[in-house]
């Protein structure tokens, strides 16, 4: 059993556990005395603009085209594109509600074949900052329209359509079984040639990921990045993104370097003008007054234009001139 396994059995023993002393069923709760292990998150690999451009290209022909398109475009989860409804897309307003999610419970096991009777059911999203409206990219919505024709198309064709209302449906009109679904991403990921070892295959959650990464890229505020996502706190966004977040920093310190490098260069060439220029009158002006100084009684100085021989006198004046440099 792996140490995630082990911490989420230990939250939900935890919180049964506390609302039983809540009840006063129980006097405390053991679950406090025990530590859950520290669970590591794996660091994903972000899909990049070329793969994704490479699987669209690739699922121009695929049956579920529109699906990955939609769970690229909003950042959906699975079983939330699964669970998309045409009632709640407003083609006008260019906006989807999300409200349920198509997942598949473990039922109770079969005598005659020792397998479990699973069964599609919906759910409701399970927080309510994954419930709401969500406005729909142009490339999606046109996307969403083309399925549209081509659903009702085949509809007509069809003897039997049990649910009208669900976006992705099988040829029958029924909902899309998820196992399927993954069968269908990773024939289109290997006809895309993309990652195809164990360990750095692409999810369907990555898409999800993906979402979020293109968005950092193109400057995407993290309260944007958040309600796209539909997290309910924005530490879970900042948590599972720290690595983007970390280049997009880089990226804003490059840029910021760049900045003010513009707006520096002309005072840092301007201050190095002067300074030579200063160094170069103070040069001339001191061989000037070292001539003068030294000079033979009675001639003309320039420099001080004074006509003595008094050589404390013309250094006074020397000093007095050069202070006013």
């Amino acid at each position: 059993m792996s140490a995630r396994t082990i911490a989420y059995c230990h939250a939900v023993l935890r919180k049964a556990l506390a609302d039983a002393v809540d009840d006063e069923l129980i006097g405390r709760n053991v679950c406090l005395l025990v530590d859950a292990p520290s669970v590591e998150r794996m660091e994903f690999k972000p899909l990049t603009k070329e793969e994704a451009a490479r699987l669209l290209a690739e699922a121009a022909e695929d049956r579920l085209w529109c699906y990955w398109i939609v769970l690229l475009a909003f950042g959906l989860r699975r079983g939330e594109g699964l669970g998309m409804r045409w009632s709640h897309v407003d083609f006008e307003a260019g906006t989807v509600k999300l409200a349920k999610s198509v997942q598949r419970l473990r039922g109770e096991v079969d005598e005659a074949t020792g397998r479990r009777r699973g069964k599609l059911v919906e759910k409701k999203l399970k927080t309510s900052a994954s419930m709401g409206t969500v406005a729909i990219p142009k490339t999606a919505l046109q996307a969403l329209k083309e399925h549209h024709k081509a659903q009702a198309a085949d509809r007509l064709a069809a003897e039997v359509w049990r649910d009208p209302d669900l976006v992705f449906t099988t040829g029958l009109g029924t909902p899309l079984e998820p196992r399927n679904v993954n069968r269908s991403w990773y024939a289109l990921c290997k006809r895309a040639d993309i990652r195809q070892g164990e360990e750095d295959r692409i999810r369907i959650h990555d898409l999800r990921h993906a979402c979020a990464t293109f968005l950092f890229a193109e400057g995407a505020d993290i309260k944007v990045i958040q309600s796209v996502l539909r997290h309910a706190r924005k530490s879970t966004t900042e948590d599972i993104y720290t690595h983007v977040l970390d280049e997009v920093k880089r990226g804003a310190a490059d840029t910021m370097d760049g900045v003010l490098s513009s707006l520096t260069s002309p005072r840092s060439r301007r201050g190095r003008w002067c300074r030579e220029r200063v160094a170069t009158r103070v040069a001339t002006y001191a061989i000037l007054a070292h001539e003068a100084i030294k000079g033979s009684p009675g001639q003309d100085s320039a420099p001080c234009r004074i006509r003595t021989c008094d050589r404390r006198i013309r250094r006074q004046q020397v000093l007095t001139d050069l202070k006013g440099l």
